[in-house]
């Protein structure tokens, strides 16, 4: 519980996808191309329900979860995985999305 103190999820939207952090897990970013995202929405969910707490999780459904705080996010469906991400503002990071390219 403690190490959630030192955590933080970093999102950022680009021209060519999503790319996210979770530090101090990850040393680079991890990549959402906008032409694998299917489907994107912004979504409420329970961390504990859905992924069985907060960090980074992967589900008995083969979701992986990048959860930070909070009980809202984005649901981004790719073709093969489905990957939620909170966010405290998730309509916003989807329209920043769809400024940036066509989904």
């Amino acid at each position: 519980m403690i190490l959630l103190k030192w955590t933080k999820l970093i999102v950022e939207v680009h021209e060519d996808g999503l790319y996210i952090r979770f530090m101090p897990f990850h040393l680079q970013y991890k990549k959402f191309l906008y032409k694998d995202i299917k489907d994107c929405k912004s979504i409420k969910f329970s961390p504990l329900t859905r992924f069985g707490g907060w960090g980074f999780r992967v589900n008995f459904k083969g979701e992986t979860g990048y959860i930070s705080s909070g009980k809202q996010g984005i649901e981004l469906t790719l073709k093969y995985q489905t990957v939620v991400i909170s966010a405290t503002n998730p309509d916003e990071l989807i329209k920043a999305m769809d400024i940036k390219n066509v989904l």
